[in-house]
């Protein structure tokens, strides 16, 4: 027997009520506060929706206009890479947080250049992986990027978006 497609009523009755406070979810908050429980609960109805095969724009009418379809496919995407850090062991830490700055030890700067930039010419997802890695060792971005002739964003970003 074919399994049954979500509905998108009772999805959108679930997001509704939490849609005031997940749109105050942005900026420097614990992780904890009212508004980021409300958008993770969000983002998990959306993902739980989807993942059973249920369609984005089918749940756009029921939400009265509280969010746009690109906003829906927005979180969507948030869920998704949350889901898949979490898989991977990457810790999920959203908001400040207290952590040192980053080594300029010339050593290590030339160690974390030579790996990136063997990693950068693979591409994807091995410079994200490599860029994080350097990070989470506490090399300076700033001085990588510096040395590497890159701009400070295009290092932080590839952080953030390769994987």
């Amino acid at each position: 027997m074919p399994k049954k497609r979500p509905n998108a009523k009772e999805a959108a009755d679930r997001i509704l009520p939490l849609l005031a406070d997940a749109k105050k979810a942005y900026g420097s908050q614990a992780p904890n506060s009212p508004a980021r429980v409300a958008s993770e609960t969000v983002n998990s109805v959306l993902l739980e929706y989807v993942s059973g095969h249920g369609k984005i724009p089918d749940l756009v009418p029921y939400l009265n206009g509280e969010i746009s379809l690109s906003g829906l496919r927005r979180r969507v995407r948030i869920a998704r890479a949350t889901e898949q850090s979490a898989l991977e062991g990457q810790e999920q830490v959203v908001g400040r947080v207290s952590r040192p700055r980053g080594t300029r030890d010339p050593a290590k700067v030339e160690e974390a250049v030579e790996r990136i930039q063997a990693a950068r010419e693979l591409g994807g997802r091995a410079y994200g992986d490599a860029v994080r890695k350097a990070y989470n060792d506490g090399v300076s971005l700033a001085a990588i990027a510096e040395k590497m002739k890159l701009s400070y964003y295009s290092l932080w970003s590839a952080k953030r978006t390769s994987w």
